[in-house]
This record gives structure tokens, C-alpha cells and sequence, in this order.
């Protein structure tokens, strides 16, 4: 398409790896009378019974008692509590629950020139879950700040250590400014408010994409989806902790967690899957017309196919049957590609992995699709889905090759080098 659309990157980095948690925790606190000495039992109970109150708060929609825990010192820190709070009200939640993450706080003691009160910077895990939409509680990491006046905490800030939360953390459209709401049958969009007005559009034609991509892929995912449509840079560089400029990407599709990656193990590994959301930059595709259709049913593939695709999965078959699935039907070929293939100056090689999204991106986008196309239209559908199937199980991405060099002669008859001249005919006999 043009654009990086670093679908499959998350998807394979998260998965049973854990992600870059950022600073390492370190006990710290409170203590009388300075702040960040070690954090005592007490002081994390505390702690624990305000953490508690504000999720009974919002479950019940009880805006009082969520603010009633908040330090007044900081006005327009009131002002984004009673906002956050607002959206909330917005959202149909069936689960919404705050978690100290153990006793581990995080240690700033250059706080101590903001706060003239005793301080704590605890590690939180938010865990929620959209009420049809999420059968997993999604978590995510957050840093809360808590100062004690008059012998109890009240939370004075929930960005202070925002840059150093482990990717994906505190930054929903919720956290960052007002939001608004669609609904459609099979798809669930939040976004900011000023692009309220073009929410319903995507809801619909969100649901129009789950619907054809089921027709490919119709079992192993719940065929419902959730579009977080992000304006604001801060949701986009929560996923970047780098120096890459959000602006250019058209989307994203994310992986979630039921735990924050890094700050928990469970048995099933570092961290489990609980599913994954569709991220879009309003910037490129609100008013892109048939340019949005594609880019959510390429962004919906992997949604529906994440629980299915292992760490190991080579990119090229990732993205390319995303892109096949985003243009099945449409009698389109990447054009770029059929250009070289009928001047006789094309020769094909399969993209790596370790440098799909950053060396040739486009070229590796066109050729994945290309190879993809090619194996539907000479084996058919059922054969290009088994031979996802079979490549998408390898957990070690240094085992793909081989996987290949086995199962390419299986199910197609030719070795892996012979696809990519079957591929580069199949360039050539594309109509003008």
C-alpha cells in the first residue's frame, strides 16, 4: 500500500517474547517523614484500598467516589480525572480492575522537587474488557503517583513516569483527551472526539471488512473487532518507543495481552494473548475513501489470524495473505511489480524477516502479495490456506526456510525458488 503497516511486527515481537518493560522496577516509597524510602506494608495496603475504590467506581458509575482519591493541589490534574472519568461512562465495560503490581514502585526520586508531600510511584496493571468485544481481559501498565496528606494517599498523577511504562501503556484515546463511541454489528470504534462525525462511517465499513474477511477465514476468531481510530501522536508512540514519527503509519494491528508483558509470567509463558486491536491514523484514511476499506480488511486479517500465527511465521506470508485477503476479488495485482515482470527486469527473492519494515518496504509488501496471489490462482484458496497453516505454526523464525524447502514441493509440486518463478509468470500474465 505504500505506507508500513506494522501489523505483524507487534504480532511477532510480543508473542511469548515480552516486551521492553523500560525502567526496572525497584522498590522505593514512602516512610515518615521523607518520601522514597522503602515502601511498607501499610503504605501498600493504602494504596491498594484506593486502587480498589476507584474500580468499584467506575463499575458503578459513581464519579464522586472516583475523584473523592485524587489531590485537589493540581487543578487541571482534577480537570483530566473528571474527563477521564466522562469517557469512561461512554465505554459498555463488562470488567474494569486496577492491580498493584506486588510492592514494586518505581524509584524517581527526582519527583521529590515536585511533591512537597511524602510520594509513591506504584506499578499498576489496569486489566478491562469490552462487554462483547473482548473475551479476554485486556491489561495494561500504568504509573500512578500517590502523596500522602493527612495519613492517606491521594493520586496526584498518572503520567509522571508515562515514557518509561513498558509499550502499549496508559495511553488509550481515553487517557489523552475526550472520546467518542460507534457501534456497528461486529465492530467497536473509539476515538477522539473531534473526529466524531466519521466514527459511524468506520463502525460500518468496519463491519463490512469482518464479513469479507470471514468469507476467507471463517473460523478461529470471534469475527468482532475493536478500531481505536488515534489522532492524538501519544497513542501512536506508546507502541514506538523510538524515534520514529507516528505520522507515518495508516495503521496498525496490535496484539493485547491479559498481562503486562514483563511484569508477570504465567503458565502458559511470559504472557497470554487475549487478542488484539486495529489502530488507524485519521490522517491517512478517514477520508480515503475505498483506501479505508482495504487498509481494515488487511488490519482485520491479522486480527483474525494472531491466535494462529506463531513467533517463527516468516513476514512475507504474513503480510502477503494479508494483502491477498485485503484485495481478494478485486482483479488487482501490484503494479509495480507486473511493470518489471513484463519489461523482462524482474527478479524475484523472498523478503527477509529481520528487514521487511525497514529495508524495501514497499517492494517486500508487493512481492508478499504477489507470491500469495499466485499460489490462490494456479492451486486455489484451499491450498494457499493450508500452506498458511502449515508455515504459521514455526516458532522459530531460523526454522522457516526449511519448513518451506518441506512443505513447498508438498502442496505445490515446485521447491521454494521454483514459486518464485511461477510467481514472476503469473506477474507477467496480469492484463495491462
Amino acid at each position: 500500500m505504500g505506507i508500513a503497516l506494522l501489523a505483524a511486527l507487534l504480532v511477532l515481537a510480543g508473542v511469548g517474547s515480552g516486551l521492553a518493560t523500560g525502567l526496572a522496577l525497584a522498590r522505593s516509597g514512602v516512610g515518615a517523614p521523607a518520601p522514597q524510602r522503602s515502601a511498607d506494608a501499610v503504605a501498600l495496603g493504602q494504596v491498594r484500598s484506593v486502587l480498589t475504590a476507584r474500580s468499584q467506581a467506575v463499575r458503578d458509575g459513581d464519579e464522586g467516589a472516583f475523584l473523592g482519591d485524587v489531590a485537589t493541589d493540581d487543578a487541571a490534574f482534577v480537570a483530566d480525572q473528571r474527563r477521564l472519568f466522562a469517557n469512561l461512562a461512554q465505554l459498555d465495560l463488562a470488567r474494569w480492575s486496577y492491580r498493584l503490581v506486588g510492592s514494586q514502585t518505581y524509584n524517581v526520586p527526582q519527583l521529590g522537587d515536585r511533591y512537597d508531600d511524602p510520594f509513591l510511584v506504584a506499578a499498576v496493571q489496569l486489566r478491562y474488557a469490552f462487554r462483547g468485544f473482548d473475551d479476554r481481559p485486556v491489561a495494561r501498565a500504568l504509573g500512578l503517583t500517590f502523596v500522602w496528606q493527612d495519613g492517606r494517599p491521594l493520586l496526584a498523577s498518572d503520567t509522571d513516569i508515562d515514557a518509561q511504562l513498558p509499550e502499549a501503556g496508559h495511553a488509550e484515546p481515553w487517557d489523552v483527551g475526550a472520546i467518542a463511541v460507534a457501534r456497528g454489528t461486529r465492530a467497536l470504534v473509539v476515538g477522539d472526539q473531534a473526529d466524531s462525525a466519521q466514527l459511524a462511517t468506520v463502525a460500518s465499513r468496519a463491519d463490512a471488512a469482518v464479513e469479507q474477511v470471514a468469507e476467507l477465514w471463517p473460523t478461529g476468531w470471534s469475527r468482532r473487532v475493536v478500531v481505536v481510530v488515534a489522532g492524538d501522536p501519544r497513542v501512536w508512540r506508546t507502541y514506538f518507543r523510538d524515534t520514529r514519527d507516528p505520522g507515518q503509519f495508516a495503521a496498525l494491528a496490535v496484539p493485547t495481552f491479559t498481562q503486562v508483558p514483563g511484569w508477570f509470567r504465567t503458565a502458559d509463558g511470559p504472557t497470554r494473548l487475549a487478542g488484539s486491536r486495529v489502530v488507524v491514523n485519521p490522517e491517512w484514511f478517514l477520508d480515503a475513501g475505498g483506501g479505508l476499506d482495504t487498509l481494515l480488511r488487511h488490519e482485520i486479517t491479522h486480527v483474525a489470524l494472531i491466535s494462529q500465527t506463531r513467533r517463527g511465521a516468516p513476514t512475507w506470508l504474513v503480510e502477503g495473505i494479508a494483502e491477498y485477503t485485503a484485495n481478494r476479488g478485486l482483479g488487482l495485482a501490484p503494479r509495480e511489480l507486473v511493470d518489471a515482470a513484463k519489461s523482462g527486469g524482474l527478479r524475484l527473492e523472498y523478503p527477509s524477516s529481520v528487514s521487511f519494515y525497514t529495508d524495501g518496504v514497499d517492494r517486500n509488501y508487493q512481492t508478499s502479495w504477489a507470491l500469495c496471489a499466485a499460489v490462490a490462482d494456479r492451486y486455489g484458496e484451499e491450498t494457499l490456506v493450508r500452506l498458511f497453516r502449515r508455515l504459521s505454526r514455526v516458532t522459530n523464525p531460523a526454522q522457516a526456510p526449511g519448513v518451506l524447502d518441506e512443505v513447498a514441493p508438498e502442496l505445490l509440486g515446485v521447491t521454494p525458488a521454483g514459486l518464485l518463478r511461477q510467481t514472476e509468470d503469473w506477474l507477467v500474465a496480469r492484463p495491462d
